[in-house]
């Protein structure tokens, strides 16, 4: 205690300000870890609501066919079409593959309609498709899925959370799935 009763003014002030800056940070560093998960979470929800949305969308189409309004075959079509042009934030889309998994369509890369996705990995190895149907399988037919996808305003890989949903009616054993971006 005398040693700092006898220090020089200006080392008491830089202690005391080195103090603050280490209690900010300390604070700072604790603040900012709760602010990922919550921002996740909150993407997360929004993600589920929009392929929820989706699938009204869906149901809407199976309605008139149950009517005689439309053939199942015609309502599929058009469910298929309708989900095709849906954005979200600009770039984000829905997409829908079915449980083999098989993509029935995906607006963004056409390439892979009709085709097998059970050996479609991503940059990181992970069977991506294979992944969307375990979870919905496995966790009452929804769930989050992480992965990494080329975004088209980004083309450079990033880390993507899915949402799967499946869906017993509207585009048979087929469902509207959603990007949503996170960060890297």
């Amino acid at each position: 205690m005398a040693r700092l009763r006898n220090a020089p003014i200006l080392a008491k002030l830089l202690a005391v300000a080195v103090l603050a800056v280490v209690g900010v940070v300390v604070i700072a560093a604790g603040r900012i870890s709760t602010i990922r998960p919550t921002e996740l979470e909150a993407r997360k929800t929004k993600t589920r609501n929009l392929v929820e949305a989706a699938q009204s969308v869906v149901a809407g189409y199976q309605k008139r066919a149950e009517a005689g309004a439309m053939s199942t075959e015609d309502a599929q079509k058009a469910a298929l079409a309708a989900l095709n042009g849906m954005r979200y934030d600009k770039v984000e889309y829905f997409w829908v593959n079915d449980l083999q998994p098989k993509m029935i369509m995906h607006p963004i890369k056409p390439q892979l309609n009709g085709q097998d996705l059970s050996t479609y990995k991503d940059p990181a190895g992970k069977l991506l498709f294979v992944e969307f149907v375990k979870t919905v399988r496995t966790h009452g037919g929804a769930g989050y899925v992480s992965y990494l996808w080329p975004k088209p305003a980004r083309p450079s890989r990033c880390r993507s959370c899915r949402t799967c949903r499946s869906s017993s009616r509207g585009a048979g054993s087929s469902a509207p799935a959603s990007t949503s971006t996170t960060w890297t």
